[in-house]
């Protein structure tokens, strides 16, 4: 019983829940794939339940610690437009290669969302919803400070952002001929955080 076993059930959970989804994944499943008893399940979560949210938790812990030096150091006097483009390049350059590189997360989100969050409202609570507030008092600031246009609402901006990111990504695994002809994930991720800034950021501002 160690946090090597612990990490192992949340890796291989992250990858069936993705696959087969909550409902079609059974703790039996789990503890074959990371070859553990399926006891361990219930010893470091509780029940699927808890697995499941240790899922999402892990994840949504490593996007927080990751987003916030940027919004502490912020300096809100000067504030211009050189710091919210490096503000808003940061924010890119740290979540899309997180994304791409744990792609069953995104899966793992859209059902959450569109089932209503039946399991991770309280995630989404202590988490994504605090990480999307800040961003949009970043791109708030920049309206005060005529740096991006008025008439754009900053929820709409950012939320646009990241449903385009999970949707392209989402796609990418298809293989389809579309794909062929646009920055390939994880491959030319720094290729596509600038398109994705291009267009939204950038597409944004005055």
């Amino acid at each position: 019983m160690d946090a090597d076993s612990r990490m192992r059930l949340i890796d291989v959970a992250r990858k069936l829940f993705a696959e087969k989804g909550y409902e079609g994944t059974s703790t039996r499943d789990l503890a074959k794939a990371s070859d553990l008893n399926i006891s361990m399940i219930s010893y470091y979560f509780g029940s699927k339940e808890g697995l499941y949210k240790a899922v999402l938790t892990e994840f949504a812990q490593q996007a927080h610690d990751k987003m916030k030096p940027l919004f502490s150091d912020l300096d809100v006097e000067k504030f211009d437009k050189k710091n919210f483009e490096k503000v808003m390049h940061a924010i890119l350059s740290g979540m899309l290669p997180m994304k791409a590189k744990n792609p069953e997360i995104s899966v793992l989100l859209q059902r959450e969302m569109m089932a209503g969050l039946p399991y991770a409202k309280e995630i989404f609570d202590q988490y994504f919803t605090n990480m999307v507030e800040q961003v949009v008092s970043v791109i708030a600031l920049a309206q005060k400070k005529k740096i991006v246009r008025p008439d754009i609402n900053p929820y709409v901006l950012f939320l646009s952002l990241v449903h385009a990111s999970d949707s392209f990504q989402n796609m990418s695994q298809c293989k389809t001929s579309i794909c062929d002809k646009v920055p390939h994930i994880p491959e030319k991720i720094d290729e596509y955080v600038d398109q994705m800034y291009k267009i939204f950021i950038e597409g944004a501002m005055l």
